[in-house]
This record gives C-alpha cells, structure tokens and sequence, in this order.
C-alpha cells in the first residue's frame, strides 16, 4: 500500500500555509528532477511540526535522511526535537585527510590541519535536511589551523550531494528563518537564496521555495514569540519606527537596569544545568557583565575558579570527547598552571594555561567528567574590560594554541548565540548601531528567538505611539471590553475580539499603498483605545501627510488631524473644528491621540 506524506497529519488542525506546504514537500519528494527545496519558515509558523511528520515519513518508506545544521548549538537543539541524530555539517561531509608540518622557522603552533571532502556513500535517492540555514555562509573560511575542503561550505555540501551525477535522485531541503540574522559580513543567506542555486548550475535548474507564514495561534500565548511576530511584520513593511512590546510577569518581563544583574545571578543559581544566558549586541558589553557575574560569584578572584561557568569558542577534542563552539561546561577544580613568553607584536607576551576539571553535559543530558588545559589569556579576556588583550585575536588568528580555547559563559553576544535556545535569556537590547533599522530590528528578532520560556529584557524603549499597552487608565473598563462596539461600516465587534485592519473604513485614500498601509495601523490602534470610552470613528481621510478622523459619541462629533512625515511618523494632532463639534469630545480625543505623536 502506498503510504502519503500527508497521511502524517491525520488529525492535526494545520493552518493553510502549513497544508499548502505538505503538499509542495510531497510534490518535491516524487519529482526526480527536483534536487533544491528551501522552506522558509517564521518563528511561531510550526515548522516544527512538518519537520518532525517528514522524518517519520521518511522512515516508513525506507527513504534515507540526514539531519544536519552549520553550527553544534544549533545541531543540539534540532536533536532534542527528532528522533534521528542530527550533525553538524561538516562532521556529515568533511574527513580529516592530514596534518601539514609548519615550514622552516615557523613554531610548532602553525600546524595546519587538512580535512577533505568525504566520498558520499549515501543511497541515490537519499534525503538531506538542513536546519538554521540562516546560519549557513558560503564565503571562503579561514584556513590558518583548520582548513576544510574548499574552505566555502555551502557549496562543498552541494558537491558532497552532487545533484548532477547521472541518476541523482538526492534532495536536499534548506529549512531557515531570513528574518533572523544572515552570516556575518553577508547581507543576505545564500542557502535561502534561489539565485545562489541557479548561478551554480545555470538559470534552468530548478529551486522550489516556500515561505510559511501562517502564525500558529496557540504559540502566541507565548508573548516571546507574539513579540517577535510583530518584529517580523514590521520588517516585512519596511518599517523600523514603530515597535511596542507587550508585557507579563511570567513570559516578557521587562527589568529596570538595576534589577537586570541581581535577577539574572538569582536565575542562574537557582538551575543546574541549562544556566541563563545574557546576550547584547558587543563584545565590550558580554566582558563588563562577565566581570560583574564574576565578581558577585567569586568576590576579589580574577582567575578562573571551582564553579565558573565557561563556553568553549572553538570545537576541540577533549580525552575522548570533542567539545563543540557554544557547547557550556562547568569548571569543577582549578590545579596547576603553566607560562609561556613569546615576542609578538613588538614586545614579550605572556602565554598562560590553566590545568582544571571540567563537568560537560551532553546533548543526552549525560554528564562527562574531563580534564583539560585551558587557554587563560582568552579566558581572562572575556572577563575583563582590560585594554591589554587587544594582540590576542591577532595572535590567535596566527598561530594555532592547541589548549582548550574558552570565554566565561554567563553573557555573549547575539551574534554569537544565534542558533542555540535557551530556556531563559537575558536581553539587553541596546544596540550598537541606529536600532531603527532592518538590521536593528533583524538583531531584534533573533535574540527573542534565543528564548524559549522566559525572557528578560532592559534598556528598552518602545517605538512609536504609547496607545496599546497603555490606555487602561482612560477607562474602568478592560482593552478586551469591546461589546457591541459598531464600527463605521456597522458591523458589530464579538466581546474579547480586537478589532481588526478591515473593521475601518479607509475612505478618500491619496498617496502610495505604503501609506495606506500605515493610516490602518494607526487607525487601528487608535480605534482601539477609543473604544473603551464608546467613541468610533465614523470616517478616516487620508490626505497629504494629514488623516483627518471623523469621530462619534452619542450625538456628539469631533473632528482631529494627525499629521504625518515622509518617514511614517506621526508628528502632531490638531483639532479641526467642524461647526457644530463638540468642543469637550475634540479635547478628550485629543489627549488620547497626542500620545501617537513621537
């Protein structure tokens, strides 16, 4: 009996973009000239799901898989959720081929280790699935210590699938959110970029491309991932001026900047293992809260002591275990210690190393006890505001350290967390650059993605118009009252329902569809809280950089401008005064609406 892909969601109440997508895999997987798929899939839109029912259909019909991601963080994560083992890309397609010997005159530290593309043994119609393909560059990778293949990886795990070979019936399906972060130094992801595939094997290979945009209503009960939605919307608009996130005690909690460290080191010692982290847009921020962690943890101690928590910053074997980048471990003794000088960068430098015992807790929640020789340079460095670790990224970029390369683990940057879930994360959201950007707002987005349970966020200022959020103290009434609210259209509101773009009637729309676009937000927000006070709005005019709002209560009537710039803010309220307004209605209205103006 031929068994279905769609058959795995017998029973699920999937949403139509989620549908639509099973039937697009389904095709995918049957069609053998089809080598590329690429799912873009949004946070909250159950990617999860379709992922999950894919590997299971694949194990009925005794079609291969392998799950793979770019980085270990992420490959952890995606493991806790599958059934099958899920690598890391490079351990799926690179072996190790030799050491190359430093030439004449050169320390032993500039061994260079080769590692060659493995001969791929995979059935012909084997299937590959790739997650946080975000994540994945496709530029040439330094190769000082550890070169692999190429050096560029997406397009060395295409040769490994090699789709051209005569009968190739592999797929590969690049599964990522565009909305998170691309690779450092690229604008764009090229694993999520059609263009990519096509300048590689010509314009008429084919690329299939899905976006899940459907939002799974049951996971916005999680005001993490609601937040991060209305990041997402306001990128996809263009618009970086407006943004107000939503609050609660238990999911979204906001700290004043006094409470953020005393509330994180709570946090932290109140767990194990999956310890908090914070994350922050600089390095010079992750080092200062290392430092402070630290000095609370370990009052007076500089060194690294029984109990600090450290991340490792590059993969390494240790005894029988190859530690991972962004693998956590917990430093359980400190013993001996040795040092090194060298000249370097004009001047004696001080190597030093750290002898110490190591608690690690694998991907299985097993616990591995190790001993390991610790680079304490780098280590110090991530705890310290100190100038003098300025020569270090030099040297190391140089010359190859054998001992274990570590930063304290308590704050890192968004950067480098991406791709790993916490489930409780401190934020600090102050950005290095104008926040009020795609960029800004893409690095929103991905450090709420680092959360899964909880996030604390400070130094925060919402964008925009106060109204949402903040209207409860105009009236006894809750933001969910709405009974029986009649909009202009004389359609009638349910209790609880917010009210929605199409319950406002546009009305003389002038200027540009992006416009248009924002007269309904504003609207919308603005008929929001004026409902609380059984005013409607009975007609909107958009007019040059004006919207001109026709208000109602009973019998009486106001009419107020909200003027607008070019960037989509608005920039003041007037009265308008129509004969016969009702003076007291227009200067309570106006109250309200002067907090739109920024």
């Amino acid at each position: 009996m031929e068994r279905y892909f769609r058959d795995e969601f017998i029973g699920y109440d999937l949403t139509a973009s989620q549908r639509e997508l099973v039937t697009q895999l389904e095709a995918f997987l049957k069609n053998d000239a089809e080598h590329v798929f690429i799912l873009k899939g949004y946070a909250a839109t159950g990617k999860e799901l379709i992922l999950k029912g894919l590997e299971n259909y694949l194990h009925k019909i005794e079609r291969g898989i392998s799950l793979a991601t770019p980085t270990n963080k992420s490959a952890s994560c995606l493991d806790k959720m599958m059934d099958g083992y899920v690598s890391t890309i490079h351990s799926m397609i690179y072996e190790y081929m030799e050491t190359k010997e430093p030439e004449d005159g050169q320390p032993r530290e500039a061994s260079k280790f080769i590692y060659k593309l493995r001969n791929n043994l995979d059935s012909i119609d084997h299937v590959y699935v790739i997650g946080e393909s975000s994540l994945l560059n496709d530029e040439i990778s330094d190769c000082k210590y550890l070169c692999y293949g190429t050096g560029k990886l997406l397009e060395d795990l295409m040769s490994f699938i090699d789709p051209n070979a005569t009968g190739c019936r592999r797929k590969v399906i690049f599964i990522g959110d565009d909305t998170q972060m691309a690779p450092v130094t690229l604008s764009v992801s090229p694993a999520l970029t059609p263009s990519y595939f096509k300048a590689m094997y010509g314009d008429a290979f084919p690329v299939r491309i899905f976006q899940l945009t459907d939002v799974v209503e049951k996971q916005l009960k999680n005001l993490i991932l609601k937040n991060a939605v209305a990041i997402r919307h306001a990128i996809e608009k263009d618009r970086h001026n407006r943004l107000v996130f939503e609050r609660d005690a238990s999911t979204m909690i906001e700290l004043d900047k006094s409470q953020f460290l005393p509330t994180y080191l709570k946090a932290y010692q109140a767990v194990e293992d999956n310890k908090p982290i914070i994350v922050a847009s600089m390095n010079e921020t992750a080092k200062l809260y290392n430092a402070q962690i630290r000095e609370q943890l370990f009052p007076g101690k500089t060194s690294v002591q029984p109990g600090d928590w450290i991340m490792f910053t590059k993969n390494v074997w240790i005894e029988d275990y190859r530690a991972f980048n962004g693998e956590f471990a917990k430093v359980l003794a400190v013993k001996g210690s040795e040092n090194k000088y060298i000249n370097f960068a004009g001047r004696s430098r001080e190597l030093r190393f750290r002898y110490v015992d190591i608690e690690i807790t694998n991907r299985y929640d097993e616990k591995k006890k190790l001993s390991c020789t610790l680079f304490e340079n780098l280590l110090d460095a991530s705890g310290s505001v100190l100038q003098d670790d300025d020569w270090l990224e030099d040297f190391t970029n140089r010359f190859y350290i054998h001992e274990v390369h570590a930063q304290y683990g308590y704050a890192t940057t968004v950067h480098k967390a991406q791709g790993g879930l916490w489930n409780t994360v401190f934020f600090d959201t102050k950005f290095y650059q104008n926040i009020k950007t795609k960029a800004g707002f893409k690095w929103l987005y991905t450090g709420l993605s680092l959360a899964k349970d909880r996030l604390y966020f400070t130094n925060w200022t919402d964008m925009g118009s106060k109204l949402l959020g903040t209207m409860s103290s105009l009236s006894n009434n809750s933001f969910s009252n709405t009974n029986n609210v009649t909009w202009s259209q004389g359609s009638s509101i349910e209790s609880h329902a917010r009210p929605t773009v199409s319950s406002i009637a546009i009305l003389d729309i002038e200027g540009s569809t992006a416009y248009r676009e924002y007269v309904q937000e504003v609207s919308e927000e603005l008929a929001i809280a004026l409902s609380q006070l059984n005013i409607q709005i009975v007609k909107i005019n958009n007019m040059s950089y004006r919207i001109r709002y026709t208000f109602r209560r009973g019998n009486s009537d106001a009419s107020l401008d909200a003027l607008y710039n070019g960037k989509q803010i608005i920039t003041s309220v007037e009265n308008h005064r129509n004969q016969g307004d009702d003076e007291n209605l227009a200067n309570e209205i106006q109250a309200i609406m002067d907090r739109l103006v920024e």
